[in-house]
């Protein structure tokens, strides 16, 4: 992971979420607002409210399905993947519905409340009706943001319930 402050007020950034693909813009974006909140306005209050209210969007159901599409590009033939994956049963999804997907294809999927599995979940972002709210909170937005937080001594329960817990230190 690195990330720069230019003098002239630049983010640049490597190895986080918001430069790759295979993550949600809803992870990309809240990540981006949360290093914005820290590094040009110093406030990491701001940065955990910025967390909280996409969580409570996601929550609410209010979050478009297109910011919730991941994108994978297929290295194979679906036929070929032994292990069925999220992106893969997207694209087998796709398939049945008459579209074509062959290697090289890029999958845009949505995790939806249907399924037992995270792949069976997995429904291409043209035949998503819903979109599983705890999938994105717990595998999307708070580990995307939680490798900055963390830093600043918050933890995930301090982002989903509200109120930073005190430590023992806080009481001396």
């Amino acid at each position: 992971m690195n990330l720069k402050l230019s003098e002239d007020g630049r983010i640049k950034i490597r190895g986080f979420e918001l430069v790759r693909r295979d993550w949600s813009e809803i992870a990309k974006s809240t990540q981006l607002k949360v290093l914005e909140a820290i590094l040009r306005e110093g406030s990491k209050e701001k940065a955990v409210d910025i967390v909280r209210k996409t969580i409570q969007r996601l929550r609410e159901g209010t979050v478009p399905l297109e910011e919730l599409a991941i994108m994978t590009q297929l290295s194979k033939d679906t036929r070929e993947y032994d292990i069925v994956s999220p992106e893969v049963s997207a694209a087998k999804k796709m398939i049945a519905n008459g579209m074509p997907m062959e290697k090289g294809s890029v999958v845009s999927y949505v995790i939806t409340k249907k399924g037992k599995s995270v792949s069976e979940k997995a429904h291409p972002l043209e035949m998503a009706k819903d979109y599983d709210a705890d999938y994105y909170i717990n595998n999307q937005v708070l580990p995307a943001v939680m490798k900055i937080l963390k830093e600043l001594g918050y933890e995930e329960y301090d982002l989903k319930i509200g109120g930073k817990q005190k430590g023992l230190g806080d009481f001396v």
